[in-house]
């Protein structure tokens, strides 16, 4: 295990922690091997655990993103009528795409029909919104060079001002002091960055094992 390594994401995660949207329902925050569970990240919504592969800790705010989706609002975001324009346009375009032979072979029916998941879109759609707002180049969030060349975060690419409306209208006290493409977005209006806030720490579970969720 690289401990020097994982400062450097302790280090990220505090930095951008009290920037980030909060909501009432404090996650448990787990960093674990998730290789049973094939992904580099999960969110249970029933037990409000998140968790992340400690070799993959880039996934970690697409998993915030499920976080708020669920617990943020009074009713889940991504079933929201405001956001299915966005699930919409998306799908347009990313079928678009997966007729492109650039994009063919990572746009499989599988893969298209997992992208197109409500949540999915909106945790993709947080990313964009989170990378053009708080911050583009920390170890919890994928590079900007991912958001510009993989065809999930391309489909974004004609909807980025209604993306980041839509994320502006809900997380509304977020603070705008990373701001960077975000800037040239009409009607933008500055806020007031949210109180501090700061997790407990928790004991570890499952300890020297995979994290199980369910």
């Amino acid at each position: 295990f690289n401990y020097e390594e994982f400062s450097k994401v302790e280090h990220d995660f505090q930095a951008i922690l009290n920037k980030l949207p909060q909501a009432k329902a404090q996650p448990e925050l787990k960093f674990r091997r998730l290789g049973k569970h094939k992904a580099w990240g999960i969110y249970s919504p029933a037990l409000n655990i998140l968790a992340v592969d400690v070799r993959h800790t880039e996934s970690f705010i697409h998993e915030y993103g499920h976080y708020l989706d669920f617990k943020h609002g009074d009713e889940v975001y991504s079933e929201m009528s405001t956001f299915f324009p966005i699930i919409k346009a998306y799908e347009k375009k990313l079928s678009e795409l997966a007729e492109d032979s650039k994009y063919a072979q990572k746009l499989t029916a599988k893969r298209m029909s997992y992208y197109l998941i409500p949540t999915e879109v909106f945790a993709r759609a947080f990313e964009l919104w989170v990378s053009g707002t708080i911050v583009s180049d920390a170890t919890i969030i994928y590079s900007t060079e991912t958001y510009n060349s993989e065809p999930e975060y391309i489909a974004f690419s004609h909807i980025k001002e209604l993306v980041f409306s839509f994320f502006n209208a809900i997380f509304p006290n977020v603070t705008n002091g990373n701001q960077s493409s975000v800037a040239a977005l009409k009607n933008q209006k500055g806020t007031t960055a949210p109180k501090a806030k700061v997790w407990e720490e928790t004991a570890p579970t499952n300890t020297g094992e995979q994290l199980s969720l369910f």
